[in-house]
Formats: structure tokens, C-alpha cells, sequence
């Protein structure tokens, strides 16, 4: 969505309960940046939630990333099940553009049905406020769904580059 302010173009991206506007040359909105540049430094908490799986919470906008009923049951129930699961027959290639990628959680259960499924995913990731690497690190989704770390971190330290995590996955983080 492209705005004039000021007959200045604005971009204003809509990511879950956060409007966050990008400012092109407008120095008169400079509050909004400060307002970016806190959620950035915010630091979130590790939580664990009741399905063993970790989630973060986000003190700044006061949530948490995932249910606290549980991140990988949330993820595989919404995201999989009723989402990517719908194309199996379909499809032989899913293309998917996720806004908000997180933890990265949907991301690595869509590698991993791929995988499961001999579907390929060419997945597009936009991601305003990556996560720390020692935040990736906290994070237990590739010990409780049994993948090398390496994946998960590949997921993490991708952005602005296309990568291939498998002959059926190929994935591009901004």
C-alpha cells in the first residue's frame, strides 16, 4: 500500500496488531522511526507453552509469538493442516509469501512437510524485526521435531539471499 504524505511516498505495512510505516525521505514523521526502531531493540522473553514447544513474548506489544497452548500444535494446526495441506494433490509446486516470519516456525514446518510430502515450496519471507541470534538459539522446535539445528538456523541467517534447504525447498527472507 503506497501512500502520498506530504507528497512524500509513504509505505505503510499492516503486520498482525502493528502498523509500521516506512518513510521515504519525509523527516517530518520522524517519530514513527523511533517507534520501528524500539520494537527492534525490544527484547522478548522465552516461554514455554503447554505443548513442551517454546514461543517468545514480545514485551514491547505485550504478546507472545505463538499460542501459550502450544507454538508447534498452533503452527502445524493452522498453518499445515488447514493451509498448506489443502494443495498436496494439487499442486506440484506451492508458492508461499508469509509476512511476519517470526520464530520461523511455519517456515520449518513447511520445509518439513515438503520433505514428508515430495511437494516443492518456493517460500517468500518479509520480516521487519529479525530475530537475535541468541533468540534463534533459545528456540527448541528442531529438537522437539527431530532436524538438525543447522536447518533452523539456515532459516535465521538467510536474509535478502535465496536459498535451497532441500531440492524441494527453496526460501528468500527480507
Amino acid at each position: 500500500l503506497l501512500l502520498d504524505c506530504d507528497c512524500v511516498p509513504t509505505k505503510i505495512f499492516l503486520l498482525d496488531y502493528c502498523i509500521i510505516i516506512s518513510l521515504l525521505y519525509n523527516p517530518i514523521c520522524l517519530g514513527y522511526l523511533c517507534i520501528i526502531n524500539a520494537i527492534r531493540m525490544t527484547k522478548s522473553r522465552l516461554q514455554i507453552t503447554l505443548d513442551g514447544s517454546h514461543t517468545l513474548f514480545n514485551t514491547f506489544v505485550d504478546e507472545t509469538y505463538h499460542s501459550s497452548f502450544g507454538a508447534i500444535q498452533e503452527s502445524k494446526h493452522i498453518f499445515i493442516k488447514h493451509g498448506l495441506a489443502h494443495f498436496k494433490d494439487n499442486l506440484k509446486i506451492v508458492k508461499i509469501l508469509e509476512v511476519g516470519t517470526g520464530t520461523g516456525l511455519n517456515v520449518l514446518l513447511s520445509y518439513l512437510w515438503a520433505e514428508e510430502n515430495n511437494v516443492g515450496i518456493e517460500y517468500e519471507g518479509f520480516e521487519p524485526f529479525p530475530l537475535q541470534q541468541y533468540e534463534v538459539a533459545s528456540l527448541n522446535y528442531s529438537e522437539l521435531l527431530s532436524i538438525k539445528n543447522e536447518i533452523f538456523s539456515l532459516i535465521h541467517s538467510n536474509e535478502n539471499k535465496e536459498i535451497e534447504l532441500s531440492n524441494r525447498f527453496i526460501l528468500k527472507i527480507f
